[in-house]
C-alpha cells in the first residue's frame, strides 16, 4: 500500500468474542485494527470448528499494528506449510496491548505456535500466553523480533529429546535477531533444549538474543532450562537481567555445538 497513512479498522466500540468460521483474508496492504482491549474483544477461531487456520496473517511489504485484541484459538498443521497458529507475520507488525492465547500448531515440520515471525515484529505491553508447537511454542522468530513491557508464560514447545532444539517461550533462529527489554520469560516447558529461550545461529551469521532489564524464571527444559545457545553464530548477551533457577534438575543456562565458544555473556 503506497497510501501515506493506513487503512484503521476501528473495533474499539466491539466488544465479546468474534468467533471465526474460516480464515480471515491476510492483511496485503497497510492496517491498523484497533480494539477495545484485550480483555474485551476476542477474535477466535470458532469452537467445533473442523479445519484448521491461523487468526491473522501480514504479508510480505505491509506494514500493521494491531492493539487491544485477544488473539485465540488458532490451529494450524495437519499438512500446511505454514506456522503461526495466532499471528504470522513476513511484513511489519507491531502488537500492542494484546494478548496471544491458547493457538496451537500440531505440524512437526513447521515452528510458532502463538507467533511465528518472518519480518519485522515488536511485541509491546502485550501477553503470549499458553500456545504450542513442536518447536517456538510462544513466539518462533527468524527475523527481527523486539519484545517488549511484556510477558511469554506458560507455552509448550512438544519436543521430547534432550539433544533438540525446544525454545518453549522464544525459539531464535538461524538469521534472526530478538530483543527481550523489561519483560517476563517464565514458565514455559519443552523436553528439549532451551524452556525460555533457545537461539541458534547460522553459518555465515552472527545472530543472537540480547535480553535487558529482563526476567527468565522457573521455565522447563533440558541443557539449559531457561536459556540455551547453540552455534559458534550465535549468541545470547544478558543486561542487567534475572535469570533464576529453573524448574526440575536441569542447568538454568547451557550452550552446544562449540563448547567454549558459544557465548552467554553478562554485560
Amino acid at each position: 500500500n503506497a497510501a501515506a497513512n493506513p487503512d484503521v479498522v476501528d473495533a474499539t466500540g466491539v466488544s465479546g468474542t468474534i468467533n471465526l468460521a474460516t480464515a480471515l483474508p491476510a492483511l496485503i496492504q497497510d492496517v491498523e485494527i484497533r480494539g477495545p482491549g484485550a480483555g474485551a474483544l476476542t477474535v477466535r477461531r470458532g469452537m467445533g470448528v473442523v479445519n484448521p487456520f491461523g487468526i491473522f496473517a501480514v504479508d510480505l511489504g505491509v506494514t500493521a499494528e494491531i492493539s487491544g485484541l485477544t488473539i485465540a484459538s488458532g490451529n494450524v498443521g495437519g499438512g500446511m506449510s505454514t506456522g503461526g497458529a495466532g499471528i504470522e507475520n513476513v511484513g511489519t507488525l507491531t502488537l500492542r496491548d494484546s494478548v496471544v492465547a491458547a493457538n496451537v500448531n500440531t505440524s512437526n515440520t513447521t515452528a510458532g505456535g502463538g507467533i511465528l515471525n518472518e519480518g519485522e515484529l515488536t511485541v509491546l505491553r502485550s501477553t503470549v500466553r499458553g500456545n504450542s508447537a513442536q518447536t517456538g511454542g510462544g513466539i518462533a522468530n527468524v527475523g527481527e523480533l523486539a519484545v517488549r513491557s511484556s510477558t511469554v508464560s506458560g507455552n509448550t514447545a512438544r519436543e521430547t529429546s534432550a539433544g533438540t532444539l525446544g525454545g518453549a517461550g522464544i525459539l531464535n533462529g538461524f538469521d534472526g535477531e530478538a530483543t527481550v527489554v523489561n519483560s517476563t520469560v517464565s514458565g514455559n516447558t519443552t523436553g528439549g533444549r532451551g524452556g525460555g529461550i533457545y537461539s541458534e545461529g547460522d553459518t555465515g551469521t552472527t545472530t543472537g538474543v540480547t535480553i535487558r532489564n529482563s526476567t527468565v524464571a522457573a521455565n522447563t527444559g533440558s541443557g539449559g532450562a531457561n536459556l540455551h545457545n547453540s552455534a559458534t553464530t550465535s549468541r545470547i548477551v544478558l543486561r542487567s537481567a534475572i535469570v533464576s533457577e529453573p524448574l526440575g534438575d536441569e542447568s538454568s543456562c547451557g550452550g552446544s555445538a562449540g563448547g567454549s565458544s558459544t557465548i552467554i555473556s553478562f554485560r
